[in-house]
């Protein structure tokens, strides 16, 4: 992420093995373990493989209709159909149709770049807390990323993406709102597996509490990112990767950060968790909703422009 990460560590579920990822010369107590996967240690970049899930959660005990599973329609090596390799959610206006998921960039672009993989290749599903069935499948023809994002950035690490639906969907999304109760609980939504293995058919859930930023120094956060702890044992791992975390504000769930990367690889859920924070991306998430573009005009620009 920055230059003080030297050796980063992506965890990919579906591979079942910690894989290494190249990196800027950085000191020995700091390392990234990002919540998702691209390549195996020696081989050829393969595609994300599903990234695990809420550490000591479980199984869901509301409906989310706003959490959605971003998948390979098939996978481009084993061909399973409906792949899953990170989570996410919808966003918008509640009552009015919505047609764009928010990710962590780094599940849709190549390992070490800002190359994004074909859109054409995904699918997602939302509206229900099974991972195969119910809810609504939608193809995916747009993806925005963060003018910021970088696998190694030197300032704010801009982990987040939009993409667009190929339709709106008639679920209900989470508003993106510049607010968050940096002393408050959150709940960790995800899909993955406790064992490097399997994955659960059921959404699960577990609660615990926002924490200091120096506690998720080991991951270099910076000020554009939240620090999850995980209290209990609640943690999350990396199948959770552009997943939310939710706080309640008033009677609505609201979500105010995305599954980023951990502050510890091995034993999952050992560590804290870095989420990107909506609160700072909320006004670029209404920007790229209202034009499809991810450059935000400037006030200069506005100036020119008048």
């Amino acid at each position: 992420m920055t230059a003080a990460i030297g050796v980063g560590l992506l965890l990919a579920a579906g591979l079942g093995v910690v894989q290494p990822v190249s990196a800027a010369p950085q000191s020995d107590d700091q390392a990234t373990y990002w919540m998702g996967g691209t390549g195996l240690p020696g081989g050829p970049p393969v595609p994300p493989s599903p990234t695990p899930m809420v550490v000591g959660g479980y199984d869901a005990t509301e409906l989310y209709p706003g959490m959605a599973s971003l998948q390979f329609i098939a996978h481009p090596t084993n061909g399973q159909p409906s792949w899953h390799t990170c989570g996410g959610f919808l966003t918008g206006v509640p009552g009015v149709a919505a047609g764009w998921v928010v990710v962590a960039a780094h599940c849709v672009t190549v390992m070490d770049s800002r190359i994004l993989r074909d859109p054409a290749n995904w699918q997602v599903r939302i509206g229900t807390n099974l991972r195969s069935a119910g809810g609504t499948l939608a193809r995916v023809t747009q993806v925005v990323l963060h003018p910021e994002w970088d696998w190694f950035a030197s300032g704010d690490v801009g982990d987040i993406a939009m993409l667009r639906l190929d339709r709106p969907v008639p679920h209900a999304p989470y508003l993106p709102l510049p607010v968050v109760d940096r002393d408050g609980k959150v709940r960790l939504l995800g899909w993955g597996t406790r064992d490097m293995i399997d994955l659960p058919e059921v959404l699960q859930e577990g609660d615990t509490t926002l924490a200091a930023a120096e506690l998720c120094a080991a991951a270099a956060i910076t000020d554009d990112e939240l620090c999850v702890d995980n209290r209990n044992g609640v943690a999350a791992t990396p199948g959770d990767s552009g997943g939310p975390a939710l706080q309640r504000i008033g009677s609505r769930w609201v979500a105010v950060g995305i599954a980023s990367r951990l502050t510890v690889g091995l034993p999952l859920g050992a560590g804290r968790a870095v989420y990107t924070s909506v609160a700072h991306y909320a006004a670029w998430m209404w920007w790229v909703m209202a034009t499809g573009r991810a450059e935000m005009p400037t006030r200069a620009t506005y100036a020119l422009a008048g």
